[in-house]
């Protein structure tokens, strides 16, 4: 903490007198303390001084500082140096002052009066009218932050913390910001002239003010008491509260004061800083305390205030300079010396200076009527360029102390006297005279001739023996004021003259004829200078160190104006023709006469315009001399009350509070320097813009409105008429009605398209303004019918859940919906619903019959009213799948020829069949969609097989949904009878009967009977698993009759036909019909191979099997057509027994056998 959180800009309060850039090295005005104890001290016009051994000794660190005239010192917590010049902007050190570098980027107000840098490093500078500024990157750059602030004029600046900051200014009190500055708001001391901050260990914050003392808050500026009341000091410059000692202050002119504990009241410190003016105070990290005294230097107190030590920078003693003489002209020209010679000239009222050495201490200066410079000092000297150059006119070697120029072209000069011996002494000071450059005296005096005055009237009035006046260019003289001793002299406008002397001020009216005396209502009081301004106002300088006293023009009252001052001796006053006037010490204070600051012209808004915003933006011309600006805006003629006041650098300004509607406005603006305020410029008026109107009817967004409308809004008062538009876009691009002259509120529109939304304004207008545009609404005209989508309209088939879908319409809300089985929706008894859908685009309904038509529509809906009814659709449900009946699902031993037979519907104008092997019915043997009955025969199905069947019933064009698919098995086919062939005879008794194999069957029943009707069954037999059977013992020479019917686990297929055959009459008889010779089978007995030939007398059917004796063992070998011929092949056995075997070889009609033997 400690000098990081100190924070002084007492020079720059709102006050009378202003510091100006110092021509000359000055006093030390701004004392810091870093955060290693090092000290600086920023000397006014001369740069930086650093102690690092506590003040004991000094060493100049001013490398590349632009700008002398430092205002605030700050260190970053980085060990940057940071100082604020007034005119220069900031500068910044990067290593410990050594050298330094203009940091200005966005800073566009290089007048800096305060600074303050929080602990995470943001700093904050003040400006004269600009604000705040807030840099982020170390200085870097600088961004203005000045929300809320309508007094820019910054004169001290702290951080509380590193969010909360506080702003003092120049008379406004202060403001506050808990945004880190992006945002002000005003925080107490309202009127008082902020001059210092200090924040001690605990965060309590001490403020000083010019005029009222100091007042403490310990809540981070958010409120102020005062603090400590008694004999405090009025004119507190700067403070500091050393921890656990008492608070410490310095004021303008009692210079250090104490809080003393034991007395309970502040008390002034041990001499020398007992009067005078203290500029700053700073303290190190072990409570060492530095301050700085006008003149008398900087001091050190190791005892928290108590005693104090000079450790450097006395003009006098350690400096050995200051200003002694100031004079001002006119056109910006102002001269001052110096007590070690030379000539210092500025061209712009002090803003800066040139030096001119000219080899002599200079006393006093003078202007002739062609704006030549006269300088007396050893001599007299003579510029006829302005200063620029300089050449010796006469009275060399003689102290010439005070000049005077006559418009007629005399020069007259007075020279110091020497005193010479004797009783009395003898008169050698005198008053000289040229008129082209030779100088002879005209009067003698013994009295130092400290001033010449010429009046209006061209007389001359010298300190010759009292006060001595010459009508004649100074060939004779008058006395006109006797046993005076004065000091200078000084004549109003109108001839009054005033005199100042040791103990009173003298005016006359008369030419000096009669006096008055003015005690100038002071116990003392000496009137060591007195001055006239441009405007008449009378100044006097008192004694050297107390005050300084102001009559205005026509009045009879004395006002001291110390303010901005700090006291220490007075060497010189002057005004000058531009309206200043100038007091010079070590440094030069300059007061602006109100009267002679530049009155603004104003520009925006023009005068008596209108159609203004509710904020407008004003902007004025810079205005000559004018350093800042206040802008006022009111209601009111004689603005007693104003909506803002504002104190600003800038020649513009933005509302920030919104004015009124239709209301007339005044504002102004004047000049300002320090406390100074010029003329208020013209009082401009203005018109805001009319209120906008509001609308009415229809109300925004309405619909269902018809093919006209009234448009209607509120009346707006000043309004003479309306513009009105109404368009179909919302961009108001395409116009559909416009009518720039409506003297009324309500216009109907007519010729509305319908399902159409349109959009309207209007705006109101008068002779000065006109308004925004109301709000845009918008109506849309009755709804459109909705647009039907699905299902089609007549569509057939649907489920009895239905979602019906269509358009939406244009600012439809919702949408009503009717369903009904009647067309016209008059049967209420037939309405299925009637309501309101479930969304805005679908509606299901799940009631619905099968094979029903429906009809339904629907109508828009919004707030505002109804479409019409939309188009009537209808759609027919689907009928029910046919039921089927048989062949039942899932049967088997279906037979192959079968009925089908389903649900009669009556409706039905046909019947669909399809029968498929497959289960998607693709590939159907049997198709037929014509069919007109409930039933069929078809007896075309294969056997043992699967086979899916559905039906559909056809209602002129509409389906039926298919039936469920059903599927049956068919039963096993009727076994084929293979041999002996039909009718066969020569069979032998005792035969085998052959069929062919029935797929699917696991069993077979032969029956063979002697009658055809099977009445007298010989053999009767089931369960056979091969496809042959033996049947013995039959009678020779007898028809049989045989059949086989098949088995399997679903049932049983129906008998074969029936075959006959004829046995033979003798078990040798030998069939005609013969068909093979030559048979043989080898080797006998086998292994192996059974080797078999034969010839065949005619093509034939041979099948031959190997049997065992009781046939339970048949192995079919060969069973194939065979051609005429010999044939032989070779049979190889597969796992039968070794045993006796029978080859029998069924040929043609014939049947043979052969015995063979198997051995293993």
């Amino acid at each position: 903490m400690f000098a990081l959180i100190f924070s002084n800009s007492f020079l720059f309060a709102d006050n009378f007198w202003g510091v100006i850039p110092s021509p000359e090295r000055s006093d030390v005005r701004v004392i810091g303390v870093d955060s290693n104890d090092n000290v600086y001290a920023c000397i006014w016009g001369g740069g930086v001084q650093k102690s690092t051994d506590f003040g004991n000794s000094w060493g100049d660190i001013t490398n590349n500082l632009g700008n002398l005239n430092i205002t605030t010192i700050e260190f970053a917590p980085n060990g940057n140096i940071f100082v604020g010049t007034l005119g220069g902007g900031v500068y910044r050190s990067i290593n410990g002052g050594t050298d330094w570098v203009e940091v200005n980027t966005g800073l566009h107000n290089r007048y800096v009066k305060a600074m303050t840098i929080t602990s995470d490093g943001k700093i904050f500078v003040g400006t004269r009218g600009g604000g705040v500024f807030r840099s982020l990157d170390n200085g870097t750059s600088w961004t203005q932050h000045v929300d809320g602030m309508y007094y820019r004029d910054i004169t001290a600046l702290i951080y509380a913390d590193d969010t909360t900051i506080i702003a003092g200014t120049s008379g406004k009190g202060i403001y506050r910001s808990i945004k880190s500055g992006q945002e002000w708001s005003q925080s107490g001391l309202a009127g008082k002239y902020i001059t210092s901050f200090f924040k001690n260990h605990i965060g309590e914050i001490m403020c000083g003010t010019w005029g009222s003392g100091a007042y403490l808050s310990v809540n981070k500026g958010t409120s102020w008491n005062d603090f400590l009341l008694t004999k405090m000091p009025k004119n507190i410059t700067a403070c500091v509260m050393p921890p656990a000692a008492d608070p410490v202050v310095g004021t303008s002119e009692f210079g250090i004061m104490r809080w003393d504990d034991v007395y309970d009241e502040w008390k002034r410190v041990a001499s020398p800083l007992t009067d005078g003016g203290i500029y700053d105070l700073a303290i190190t990290k072990n409570g060492t305390l530095f301050t700085s005294m006008a003149i008398e230097g900087v001091f050190k107190s190791t005892n928290f205030g108590r005693n104090w030590a000079l450790v450097g920078f006395n003009v006098n003693i350690d400096m050995n300079f200051g200003l002694i003489n100031v004079t001002a002209y006119k056109n910006g020209v102002v001269l001052a010396s110096r007590n070690t010679g030379g000539i210092y000239i500025s061209y712009d009222n002090g803003y800066t200076w040139n030096y001119r050495n000219i080899g002599s201490v200079i006393y006093t200066f003078a202007f002739d009527s062609s704006g030549n410079i006269y300088a007396g000092g050893s001599g007299i000297y003579r510029s006829t360029d302005g200063g620029s150059s300089w050449e010796a006119w006469g009275l060399a070697n003689q102290p010439v102390i005070s000049i005077a120029c006559k418009s007629n072209g005399y020069i007259f000069a007075g020279v110091i006297p020497n005193v010479q011996p004797g009783n009395p002494p003898q008169p050698v000071a005198a008053v000289y005279r040229t008129n082209n450059g030779a100088w002879e005296v005209v009067a003698n005096s013994i009295n130092r001739i400290l001033y010449i005055g010429i009046n209006k009237n061209g007389d001359i009035y010298a300190p010759i023996d009292g006060v001595n006046r010459s009508t004649n260019n100074g060939d004779s003289w008058t006395q006109v004021l006797k046993d005076k001793v004065t000091r200078s002299i000084a004549f109003t406008k109108n001839g009054t003259i005033f005199l100042g002397t040791s103990d009173s001020l003298y005016s006359s009216s008369n030419n000096g004829a009669t006096w008055q005396k003015d005690n100038l209502n002071q116990q003392y009081p000496y009137a060591i200078k007195v001055v006239v301004s441009n405007q008449d106002n009378l100044f006097v300088l008192g004694n050297q160190y107390n005050w300084i006293l102001m009559k205005a023009y026509g009045s009879n009252k004395w006002d001291t104006v110390n303010t901005g001052f700090y006291q220490q001796a007075l060497q010189s006053m002057t005004a000058s023709f531009d309206g200043f006037v100038y007091i010079a010490t070590t440094a030069i204070y300059r007061y602006a006469e109100p009267l002679n600051l530049g009155v603004p012209n104003l520009v925006l808004p023009p005068y008596d315009s209108g159609n203004q915003p509710l904020k407008p933006a004003f902007d004025w011309d810079e205005a000559s001399r004018a350093e800042m600006y206040q802008f006022q805006i009111s209601e009111l003629l004689d603005f007693s009350s104003t909506i803002e006041d504002v104190t600003l650098d800038s020649t513009n300004w933005q509302m920030v509070r919104e004015l009124n509607y239709n209301q007339q406005y005044l504002w102004r603006v004047r000049s300002k320097v320090n406390n100074s305020l010029g003329e208020w410029s013209r009082m401009f008026v203005f018109y805001t813009k009319l209120d906008a109107p509001i609308l009415k009817l229809p109300k925004n967004n309405k619909g269902n409105i018809s093919d006209s409308v009234d448009l209607v809004w509120r009346k707006v008062a000043g309004a003479v008429s309306y513009h009105l538009q109404v368009s179909l876009d919302p961009n108001f691009n395409s116009i559909f009605y416009e009518n720039l002259l409506i003297t009324d509120t309500t216009t109907r529109i007519t010729g509305l398209q319908i399902d159409t939304r349109y959009y309207w304004k209007v705006k109101a207008k008068n002779t000065k303004s006109q308004s925004d545009w109301s709000e845009i609404w918008s109506f849309s005209t009755k709804l459109k019918a909705p647009k039907l989508r699905l299902p089609p309209n007549g569509a057939y088939g649907l489920p009895t859940s239905v979602t019906m879908e269509w358009d939406t319409a244009n600012n439809a809300t919702g949408y009503v919906i009717q369903i009904s089985r009647s067309s016209d929706f008059s049967d209420f008894s037939k309405m299925i619903f009637n309501g309101a859908t479930q969304t805005n685009r679908t509606h299901q309904i799940t009631i619905l019959e099968k094979f029903t038509t429906y009809y339904w529509r629907i109508m828009a809906t919004n707030e505002d009213g109804n479409s019409e009814w939309s188009e009537t659709w209808h759609y027919t449900t689907i009928m029910n799948a046919p039921v089927l009946i048989q062949p039942v699902k899932g049967a088997l031993d279906v037979k192959l020829k079968t009925v089908f037979q389903w649900q009669k519907f009556q409706p039905a104008t046909s019947y669909h069949l399809q029968i498929s092997k497959s289960p998607t019915l693709a590939n159907p043997f049997y198709d037929d969609s014509l069919l007109t009955v409930d039933s069929i025969e078809i007896s075309t199905f294969d056997d043992y097989s699967t086979y899916y069947w559905r039906v559909q019933i056809k209602v002129n064009d509409w389906l039926s949904p298919w039936s469920e698919v059903w599927h049956f098995k068919t039963g096993l086919a009727k076994p084929i009878l293979d041999r002996p062939l039909d009718k066969s005879i020569n069979i032998p008794v005792s035969a085998y009967l052959f069929w062919k194999e029935v797929r699917g069957a696991t069993s077979y029943q032969l029956q063979v009977a002697t009658d055809p009707d099977f009445k007298t069954i010989f053999k009767d037999e089931s369960n056979i698993t091969a496809l042959q059977a033996p049947v013995n013992a039959m009678q020779f020479l007898t028809t049989h009759y045989w059949r086989v019917k098949a088995f399997y686990n679903d049932g049983e297929s129906e008998f074969s036909d029936i075959w006959s055959f004829v046995t033979a009459d003798s078990i040798t008889s030998v069939l005609d019909d013969h068909y093979a010779s030559d048979i043989k089978a080898f080797p006998n007995p086998f292994e192996n191979l059974l080797n078999i030939s034969y010839y065949l007398d005619k093509d034939c059917s041979v099948r031959i099997i190997l049997t065992d004796a009781i046939g339970k063992t048949n192995i079919i070998i060969l069973d194939e057509i065979q051609s005429q011929g010999f044939h032989s092949f070779s049979w190889k056995e597969s796992g039968i027994s070794q045993g006796v075997y029978f080859l029998r070889l069924y040929m043609g009609h014939s049947l043979y056998s052969k015995e063979v033997h198997f051995i293993k």
